[in-house]
């Protein structure tokens, strides 16, 4: 079987799992929440922008990352690889943190944008932005911590 062919036949299967799982009781609603995130990303992607600004750079590329990434969820859970999806979900957690973390600390995206992946680690780890957060919004710790304790 050639690759194009493979590829092809895969993608038919994905869109037939894809509207089975859609006609599922809630699924549909579920979907047009995902579909709405989409757009929303999307539409920021749309806003024009300095392509030497740092922070805006920074910004989109976690936007696009979470697209990515929000497009793999989508397929992958719709296939039944739980495993997978919950690796992938935890991805869009951080970089909802980083998001957060740097809507509430701008002068700090600089240094993450910069930065080499030792850097990134001992400071833009996980439990560092969900301790920073937490400092803004101390409501928000409890349930930082009980959904991502392990990290």
């Amino acid at each position: 079987m050639k690759i194009l062919e493979f590829q092809n036949n895969a993608f038919k299967a994905q869109q037939k799992i894809y509207s089975e799982y859609g006609k599922i009781n809630g699924m549909e609603e579920r979907f047009q929440i995902i579909e709405l995130s989409f757009e929303i990303l999307e539409d920021f992607l749309k806003i024009p922008f300095n392509k030497n600004e740092i922070t805006v750079n920074a910004f989109r590329e976690l936007v696009i990352r979470s697209h990515k990434t929000l497009q793999s969820v989508t397929l992958i859970a719709t296939s039944g690889l739980e495993i997978q999806t919950l690796s992938f979900l935890r991805d869009l957690v951080e970089i909802e943190f980083l998001l957060l973390f740097f809507t509430i600390y701008p002068e700090k995206i600089t240094t993450w944008w910069k930065a080499d992946k030792k850097t990134r680690i001992q400071n833009f780890s996980p439990v560092h932005l969900r301790n920073g957060i937490a400092k803004k919004y101390p409501e928000m710790k409890k349930s930082m911590e009980d959904d991502y304790a392990g990290h």
